[in-house]
């Protein structure tokens, strides 16, 4: 099934040591890139992370984001009360030496961030990596739905334009041999309206169409093409993956098949198809960038 390169992906886990929310994204990238944003107490899982996420994501960038919040009821303050006496009485004697009626308050002592403090307890390393792999994992998982989604979406798109190309290419395939037909008897009437007809200006005429069926002939572009369309249609369908880089493989062969048609096509309603069948193909073209 085809996979879209972006998409998101949010998780959480609560418990009695408080919370960690995992988020997860992907943007479209040549090819896998994995970035991290992790709290300092777990830096050392970065790479058994990168390992996980690897599983879920081939191709692309991914962006993953760990915050943990501890539980408030596990917050506990330190108070330093002989720093604090020391800087009552440090404020105290400047205020009687410079004779300032300024009384030394709680909110001046609160100012001094080492008399009062926030103690952390110490996380528990194991049981932290325990619930942030489990919650990276649904953070995944819900990643992958995402992009299965956007990418069913991309698939749909694609093969309904890639069946309007293939009936535009039969048309050129019927056309193809009216448009050596019109050649001819646009030569014949050229050679009549000069009073030209006679035995030597038949063979003339022979040679003539003879050398441009060969310079008209694309037979085998069209050939070509329809086994790009058969080769595109039965990689979407199948549930190999990843398979971005074969359609956008199959895409620039198509486009090169499409522009030798179009450089050969002596017939403006061939012309104009292959006009409209390189539209649709540009179309699919930015389209396959973005599928994994």
């Amino acid at each position: 099934m085809i996979k879209s390169m972006t998409g998101y992906g949010r998780a959480e886990k609560k418990n009695k040591m408080g919370s960690v929310v995992v988020e997860v994204s992907t943007t479209n990238r040549r090819y896998l890139e994995i970035s991290m944003g992790l709290p300092k107490e777990l830096s050392s899982l970065e790479q058994e992370l990168k390992n996980i996420a690897s599983q879920f994501v081939k191709r692309g960038r991914l962006q993953l984001h760990i915050d943990v919040q501890q539980s408030r009821d596990t917050i506990e303050f330190s108070i330093d009360l002989d720093l604090a006496k020391k800087y009552v009485e440090a404020l105290q004697t400047l205020c009687d030496e410079l004779e300032l009626k300024d009384e030394v308050t709680l909110k001046d002592m609160l100012s001094h961030k080492d008399i009062l403090s926030i103690e952390k307890p110490s996380i528990d390393l194991d049981e932290m990596k325990t619930i942030v792999f489990e919650t990276v994992n649904r953070a995944l998982d819900e990643l992958s739905k995402m992009r299965h989604q956007e990418g069913a979406a991309l698939a749909q798109d694609i093969l309904k334009r890639l069946s309007m190309m293939e009936v535009k290419v039969r048309e050129i395939q019927s056309l193809a041999p009216l448009a050596l037909q019109r050649y001819e008897a646009k030569l014949r009437k050229k050679l009549s309206d000069l009073l030209l007809e006679n035995h030597a200006n038949e063979e003339r005429i022979l040679r003539e169409v003879a050398l441009m069926a060969e310079r008209l002939d694309i037979t085998e572009e069209i050939v070509r093409l329809l086994s790009h369309f058969d080769q595109f249609f039965k990689a979407v369908e199948t549930n190999h993956e990843p398979i971005g880089r074969l359609l956008d493989f199959l895409t620039q062969e198509m486009n090169r098949e499409v522009t030798t048609i179009a450089s050969k096509a002596n017939d403006l309603d061939i012309s104009k198809l292959t006009v409209e069948i390189r539209n649709e193909l540009e179309k699919i073209r930015e389209q396959v960038q973005n599928i994994e």
